[in-house]
């Protein structure tokens, strides 16, 4: 299984890849990406799991429920707190709605990576 597992993407999308990221078992962040059919100069989407809050910085923004949880979203990026630690945000040239459809369908697969750091 996958890291993270589209479910549902504006139509003209598709997945693009994924990525891993860490220092540590407890520092890692993955994450994926899809791009439009045909590839356009348009950005694609990302979504992420990080270990860091993404809304560091300037306050703001409207709140928006993911994954019946209360996110946040702010011109393109949408962000909520899973559990204590784990960050998702979802970025993308897409309006608000399409964004938090993507947050709520993307299958999260194990996020353990008990290597990292060790090589």
């Amino acid at each position: 299984m996958w890291p993270l597992e589209f479910t549902w993407l504006p139509q003209h999308s598709q997945p693009s890849g994924f990525s891993v990221f860490g220092t540590t078992p407890e520092q890692v962040d993955v994450g994926a990406t899809a791009q439009t059919i045909p590839p356009t100069l348009q950005q694609g989407v990302s979504v992420n799991i990080r270990s860091r809050d993404p809304r560091e910085g300037p306050p703001g923004g409207e709140p928006v429920t993911v994954r019946g949880k209360q996110g946040l979203f702010i011109s393109g990026e949408l962000s909520v707190e899973l559990e204590p630690g784990r960050w998702l945000e979802v970025r993308g040239p897409l309006s608000q709605q399409d964004l938090v459809d993507i947050a709520n369908g993307i299958r999260i697969g194990p996020l353990q990576y008990p290597w990292i750091g060790t090589r």
